[in-house]
């Protein structure tokens, strides 16, 4: 994965994957796929709205086996082309 920090509060990222576009913009999609691959661990999503129009964004907050909340925010710039 590639990151960059433009600025004092954007982490941008680019990742690659072996595997077909479909099946990786599906799994970044859907409900069901997103409250998997989300999570590193053990962590269980606990709140996930997500739009992947340009101008859209992924909002979740997971919880560590432990109890602790860790909110998540990432804005879409393009659209993935599949």
């Amino acid at each position: 994965m590639e990151i960059s920090y433009p600025d004092e509060v954007t982490i941008a990222g680019v990742q690659e994957f072996a595997a077909p576009k479909e099946l990786v913009f599906e799994v970044f999609t859907q409900p069901e796929h997103l409250k998997q691959t989300l999570t590193p661990f053990d962590e269980k999503i606990v709140a996930l709205e997500f739009d992947v129009r340009p101008g859209g964004m992924y909002d979740y907050t997971f919880v560590t086996p432990d109890g602790k909340p860790y909110r998540f925010f990432w804005s879409i710039f393009r659209s993935p082309k599949v």
